[in-house]
C-alpha cells in the first residue's frame, strides 16, 4: 500500500536591492533572523528581510518518501 503525504515549507522570496538578482530562502532564517547577506553577482551585502519580493507556503506532493511534485500552497502575508 502506498503512502501519500504532503509537505510544507515556508519560503521567502528576496530581491537584491543594487542588481536586482532573486534569492529564495526558508522564511524563519529571513523573516525572524533579519540576517544580512552578501549578493553572490554583485558582492554588496543587504538585509534579507528588508528585500521581501514574496512569502509562500509550498507543498511537497510525496509518495512512499519520493517527492512527485512540488505546488504553491498560498501566498502568506509579508
Amino acid at each position: 500500500m502506498k503512502k501519500y503525504e504532503k509537505v510544507y515549507l515556508d519560503v521567502s522570496i528576496i530581491r537584491c536591492p543594487y542588481c536586482k538578482k532573486l534569492y529564495a530562502d526558508s522564511s524563519w532564517y529571513i523573516i525572524d533572523m533579519e540576517s544580512d547577506i552578501t549578493c553572490n553577482i554583485c558582492g554588496r551585502e543587504f538585509n534579507t528581510k528588508k528585500n521581501i519580493v514574496a512569502r509562500l507556503l509550498i507543498r511537497f506532493n510525496m509518495i512512499d518518501d519520493t517527492i512527485k511534485s512540488v505546488d504553491i500552497e498560498k501566498e502568506l502575508e509579508i
